[in-house]
């Protein structure tokens, strides 16, 4: 889905300044996690994947309309 979203904001962009797309990633990206299974080397896949579309969709400022692509990998939160 990462992939049409940043096509459809590169191309249907109604402000010409710029965008962002943020995914969420989390720690077994890196590291092997106890009952993670999959979803360690799919979530290595999306930072992957945002650092390549990162470089490719933020040109130069010369050239107009950038679009930030960020991922945010959230740890526990002590509440109490």
């Amino acid at each position: 889905a990462l992939p049409l979203l940043s096509n459809n904001a590169s191309i249907n962009n109604d402000n010409p300044s710029s965008s962002s797309i943020t995914a969420l990633s989390y720690l077994g990206a890196t590291r092997a996690i106890p009952n993670y299974n999959i979803m360690g080397p799919a979530k290595a896949s999306l930072e992957a994947l945002v650092r390549g579309l990162a470089l490719e969709l933020s040109p130069p400022p010369p050239l107009g309309r950038s679009i930030r692509v960020n991922a945010v990998s959230a740890g526990p939160i002590v509440t109490a």
